[in-house]
């Protein structure tokens, strides 16, 4: 797999997580909401600080437009699986709609990849239909237990509702032994 290309539009510029002040700004991007500065650095410390291998001045990067922080991505290298895992790729809502998750994703990707691990992953929701797409446009793929016919069947149908949204014909996936299949998306009933 290879990162996806990125450039950086024009205003924009990546930088690491490096002090206290940015934990605030991890939980606008978030919420687009001010709040307790507690209940605010709370938030990274729980997704971020007690995340298994995370070290946010390393792992961290937050999107900045001007001298305003509009999206973020943690990207964390499991030393004992050498595996990576994308985590909380988040773009500030009045900042969506513009391909800037591609470009988190594409940061996260590099930063990885660089590390020779064995496979990247990450986890979503099937309601976050903006964020499977630039995950997908990333070259991720579902992965899909065949081990028990009634969660493969549950699963592939989930998956295709959601292909099918994005007008795709096939859908592309990894088994848990990380074989890939293809299954043909025919009509809404299949």
């Amino acid at each position: 797999m290879d990162a996806p290309a990125f450039s950086l539009p024009e205003g924009y510029s990546v930088v690491n997580y490096s002090d206290e002040r940015e934990k605030r700004e991890y939980y606008y991007i978030h919420y687009l909401i001010e709040d307790s500065r507690e209940k605010m650095e709370s938030f990274f410390d729980t997704t971020l600080l007690h995340y298994p291998d995370c070290v946010p001045e390393r792992d961290t990067f937050f999107l900045k437009c001007g001298e305003e922080y509009v999206g973020t991505v943690t990207a964390i290298v499991h030393p004992v699986t050498n595996s990576g895992y994308v985590h909380m790729v988040c773009i500030r809502e009045d900042y969506r709609g513009k391909g800037l998750a591609g470009l988190l994703n594409g940061i996260a990707l590099q930063k990885l990849l660089k590390r020779d691990i064995e496979y990247i992953l990450l986890t979503t929701d099937d309601w976050r239909l903006p964020a499977i797409k630039s995950y997908l446009k990333a070259g991720f793929l579902p992965v899909i237990s065949e081990r028990y016919f009634f969660y493969k069947r549950a699963m592939l149908r989930r998956w295709k509702k959601i292909y099918r949204k994005f007008g795709l014909t096939e859908l592309t996936y990894f088994t848990m032994d990380m074989g890939i299949k293809r299954v043909e998306i025919k009509d809404k009933n299949d």
